[in-house]
């Protein structure tokens, strides 16, 4: 987590010093012990007790030493590097706002604290205000101007928020500051694939490595793997951009281990509920007596089918406001468990006053995401696919927007991206498993059919880029609403966003491309596998066999 103790006292015990010596080697497992034995024999020693919380913080258990390094707090409030701890494992947690105030604490004491401006950045990333971010990592560049980490966060923010000139003109500054760096032989690179240049920039991609000395770094490891990949398939190297997938994606299997995410149970989980729709289960449910008025509408569909360039569109309607990817359903999900930790008795058995209470969370939830302009909601999150079910039960009238795309080229689409991981990102780690994923996924939604009845409209992702017009009027008619000619300058609409939380954030804003189409056709050899379970979606869906 790059943690910073503070500094040392003029005379140092012994074992402090064979502490410290475990922890710059990064034995951060074998130090606790000694840590904690420390912590209680010096327990007002504030270099001691940081120990202890890094110990805890590097081997992720956060929650132990988020408690450390309050502890550290109050033994020294006034110390930066203590609060910008507390601000990074805030952050891990994603209690962003908590970070924020960790971090502004750490700012306070010390203005010049770079380390504080780039965590702070990446905390206004994940609260979506861009503009702060991009000051706090303006800010950090300025005040740690020979560090490639600035830098490279600086560079990061610019390129996801597809502003080119300001790229290439943070790229220079870093040319200047950090010359011969690879960081700017790395956004070289990228910047000359947004240009249109992919020799140069598989030339430039290819000739740095970040798993290696003198610069490791992972996550930029996984990056460069993933966009060499995808530089060699628009350059038709087919193989070698394979390879680039595969080694992208053994990283991230790895970090995801790391974590603690195994596809098995989580498969187990979705099982369960496919086996409660398949069974009718819901045949069982017991009528509750509330107004069926609120029909909130979903946008989902398997990831990489689409979705965000549906939702660019429609969000380019003025009646139409998109919530992208927000946290509605999940916090309606918890608040159903706490009803009954048995779900499938909570569906059955539901009142009227808890039905209430849920839709209450639901919509609580989702109003934190809106701006207000749009007289239609779409919640857009394609993996709200998997919890149909308890949005009927909870909004009997909800509507749902169901993207789709040709089944291999959806599974490919997810094995050529680096997603960060989570559960059900950690499952596209592998062809076969995200081929399974996409079979469950399905068939929760074919099951869930009768509970939706008429209130769902499919959204083809190749129509969309044939015909747009022609495509969205089913679309609209659901929504209530006409067809609307400023849905054509979607692209603008895409650059206005800024920053895009999708792996599809710098395609949106190019026109509608086709060349996506059937690329699984490149790869049919390594894809040959999970064809046989592809194929009845395949036709099912309209696009025919996948041997023709």
């Amino acid at each position: 987590m790059n943690l910073k103790p503070p500094k040392q006292p003029a005379s140092v015990p012994a074992d402090i010093l064979q502490l410290e010596k475990m922890m710059k080697a990064g034995a951060f497992a074998q130090a606790e012990a000694p840590a904690r034995k420390a912590a209680k024999k010096y327990p007002r020693v504030p270099i001691v007790q940081m120990m202890l919380g890094i110990s805890l913080a590097e081997q992720e258990k956060s929650e132990e030493a988020l408690k450390q390094f309050h502890k550290v707090a109050r033994l020294q409030p006034d110390n930066a590097d203590v609060w910008r701890n507390i601000g990074m494992l805030e952050q891990r947690a994603r209690n962003f706002e908590s970070a924020e105030k960790a971090l502004l604490k750490a700012i306070a004491i010390n203005p010049k604290f770079g380390q504080a401006y780039t965590t702070i950045g990446a905390i206004y990333d994940g609260l979506g205000e861009q503009q702060k971010a991009l000051d706090a990592y303006y800010k950090a560049v300025e005040l740690l101007p020979k560090t490639a980490a600035s830098h490279n966060n600086l560079l990061a923010q610019l390129e996801i928020t597809n502003d080119s000139d300001a790229l290439e003109a943070a790229l220079e500054n870093a040319r200047k500051q950090i010359p011969g760096n690879a960081i700017v032989s790395y956004f070289e690179g990228i910047l000359a694939q947004r240009k249109g240049d992919l020799p140069t920039a598989r030339k430039q991609l290819e000739a740095v490595r970040f798993d290696l000395p003198p610069f490791r770094n992972r996550s930029i490891e996984v990056s460069r793997c993933g966009h060499l990949g995808r530089i060699c398939d628009k350059l038709g190297d087919y193989p070698a951009a394979f390879k680039y997938f595969q080694k992208c994606k053994s990283i991230l299997a790895q970090r995801a281990a790391e974590l603690g995410y195994e596809t098995e149970g989580y498969f187990k989980t979705i099982s369960r509920t496919l086996g409660y729709v398949e069974a009718r289960q819901f045949d069982a449910w017991k009528p509750y007596d509330l107004p069926d008025d609120v029909a909130p509408v979903f946008l989902i569909g398997f990831p990489r089918s689409g979705t965000t360039l549906l939702d660019t569109i429609l969000r380019s309607h003025p009646d139409i406001e998109v919530v992208e990817e927000g946290p509605a359903v999940r916090d309606m999900m918890r608040a159903l468990g706490e009803v009954n930790e048995n779900r499938n008795e909570a569906l059955i058995n539901m009142t009227a006053k808890q039905a209430e209470k849920l839709r209450n969370v639901y919509l609580t939830s989702l109003r934190k995401g809106i701006s207000g302009h749009g007289k239609i909601i779409i919640d857009k999150l394609p993996l709200n696919i998997l919890h149909v079910p308890v949005i009927c039960r909870i909004f009997p009238n909800a509507r749902f927007i169901l993207t789709l795309r040709h089944p291999a080229d959806s599974v490919l689409s997810n094995y050529m991206q680096a997603f960060d991981q989570n559960q059900a990102m950690a499952v596209m780690n592998k062809l076969s498993t995200a081929a399974q994923f996409y079979d469950l996924a399905m068939r929760i939604w074919e099951a869930s059919l009768p509970l939706i009845g008429d209130n769902f409209v499919e959204s083809r992702y190749e129509d969309l880029v044939d015909d747009m017009q022609t495509t969205l009027t089913p679309v609209l008619k659901l929504l209530g609403l006409d067809w609307d000619e400023n849905m054509e300058n979607y692209r603008q609409t895409a650059l206005e966003r800024g920053r895009i939380r999708t792996p599809s954030y710098n395609q949106v804003v190019k026109p509608l491309y086709k060349d996506a189409q059937q690329r699984w056709k490149h790869y049919a050899k390594p894809m040959a596998g999970i064809l046989p379970l592809l194929e009845p979606w395949a036709e099912r869906f309209g696009y025919g066999k996948l041997s023709d």
